[in-house]
């Protein structure tokens, strides 16, 4: 309105419109809708006419969204939750489910698999799934290794072979020039060769010289279908152990299988004690029976000359030895797969297995006998007290302790008790009915103690009759381990 007329709106010319107001003879007849005293007020409360259109409804317009003409909500109503939905058949936006898993995305992979990784895909515009290692760790990752290869992708260190029934073949990345890609199997006595040409780069097997030819033709295959294995990191593992279809094959073993992952090497001796191995996991093949003599794992390292050494396990809990060949120490000729892994003679790649029960003996003196890990800083023996502490940084929390007895000089009765447990420090006192000796301990990273007996005069005793011996013997009394 004009100033001549009866009335008038006024307000402030600032941010909100301020001091609002009817001026004019008739003024004090008109207030606002809701109190309102700035314009800002009136446009938020939808009090205000836009000529074409209005800032919350419009008098011309539509009032709610189902008069909008490309909505439809009364073919199907909505329902709490619901957002709209754009359907392109019928050029309408409509009720529909808002999504809240990753994978019903449009841009995303339909499922996700373990151990595998996201990555943007090559036009930039979706999130693919794949199985190859992110770009570090391993041979393959170095950079003399990558200038002489025209694959696409990091080589792999090693290819797990399935041609062979109820087997599984380990290819080592052995050689690469401009004329291929060389996978060594069994000390060179068998390899694959993949192209290495500029823009053909590990596809297509150009030779090979092995008794059944590979699975693959294509180094890509192997990655993509999870049997790959980059060292220090993993392609849907942390090693050949863990790979899903060897794990299900040693289980498969009438045997009952190996206790945990298979590793990917154990150390050993051959004929001494300064002289050592790096035995690789070679072969996995369960036997169609129970027990016996043959083999259903090997370990096996080349010589230096010629032919090789290897040590052959059955595939039940403790990885029965059952065959040797080339060495003579007392070790690879007589101790099972789990001595070696329970002595820190195990290789996992990628580090060292938490699945495992990681441990160590301890003397009755705090002499730390074996570990096969390097996790305790020290150890202080006072009676049958032992103050432990753990490197630094090892663990991030408190550890779970069990406790159980080994060998008690046929006392029917020992006791191992732990306090003051952090994730820097514990205590372990041993007490026992007949105090001839203590018992030395043995005690596991995440998991379990376990005691057997180491000389040392006694302090006290108390009246009680003793068996002669304790049954069960005390490798049957290990706990499993709990995770902390």
């Amino acid at each position: 309105a004009s100033a001549s007329s009866s009335y008038y709106a006024r307000c402030n010319n600032d941010a909100t419109g301020s001091g609002f107001t009817a001026v004019g003879t008739n003024a004090s007849q008109y207030v606002t809708p809701a109190g309102e005293t700035t314009l800002q007020q009136l446009i938020d409360n939808g009090n205000v006419v836009y000529h074409g259109g209005r800032s919350i409804d419009s008098g011309a317009g539509a009032s709610s969204v189902e008069q909008l003409t490309d909505v439809d909500v009364t073919t199907t109503p909505p329902s709490a939750g619901q957002v709209l939905v754009y359907d392109d058949a019928d050029s309408k936006w409509k009720p529909g489910a808002q999504s809240t898993d990753f994978t019903d995305l449009t841009d995303t992979p339909s499922s996700l698999d373990a151990g595998s990784y996201l990555r943007v895909n090559t036009t930039g515009d979706a999130i693919e799934q794949i199985k190859t290692a992110p770009p570090d760790g391993g041979i393959g990752d170095n950079s003399g290794i990558q200038a002489a290869s025209n694959f696409a992708g990091k080589l792999p260190d090693q290819l797990m072979d399935l041609a062979v029934a109820n087997a599984v073949r380990v290819f080592d990345l052995y050689h690469i020039n401009t004329g291929g890609i060389y996978y060594v199997y069994k000390n060179n006595n068998g390899y694959c060769k993949f192209n290495n040409s500029v823009g053909n780069g590990g596809v297509g097997v150009a030779i090979h010289t092995l008794g059944t030819a590979p699975q693959y033709t294509n180094i890509q295959d192997y990655i993509d279908n999870g049997q790959a294995v980059f060292h220090g990191q993993k392609s849907g593992t942390s090693g050949v152990g863990s790979l899903s279809y060897l794990k299900s094959l040693a289980n498969s073993s009438p045997n009952g299988g190996f206790y945990t992952e298979l590793p990917d090497a154990i150390v050993s001796e051959n004929t001494s004690g300064t002289y050592n191995g790096i035995f690789k996991l070679h072969w996995v093949k369960p036997n169609a029976t129970a027990g016996g003599t043959n083999w259903e794992v090997i370990y096996r390292t080349e010589a230096f000359s010629n032919g090789d050494y290897f040590m052959g396990y059955l595939l039940d809990a403790d990885g029965t030895k059952v065959l040797h060949s080339g060495v003579t120490h007392v070790n690879p000729t007589t101790k099972n797969l789990r001595w070696f892994i329970e002595n820190g003679r195990a290789i996992y790649n990628g580090g060292y297995n938490e699945s495992n029960v990681v441990s160590a003996r301890i003397a009755a003196n705090g002499t730390i006998l074996s570990s096969n890990y390097d996790w305790i800083q020290s150890v202080t023996a006072t009676g049958g007290s032992y103050a432990i502490v753990f490197k630094p940084g090892h663990f991030t929390s408190p550890p779970t302790i069990n406790v159980s007895a080994d060998i008690v000089d046929g006392v029917s009765h020992v006791m191992a008790e732990y306090n003051h447990l952090t994730k820097d420090t514990m205590n372990v006192v041993t007490m026992r009915n007949n105090f001839a000796s203590w018992p030395s301990i043995r005690i596991a990273r995440l998991d379990w103690l376990r005691l057997n007996t180491a000389s040392k005069p006694g302090v006290c005793s108390m009246a009680h009759k003793a068996p002669a011996t304790i049954t069960p013997s005390p490798d049957s009394l290990e706990v499993t381990w709990l995770a902390s």
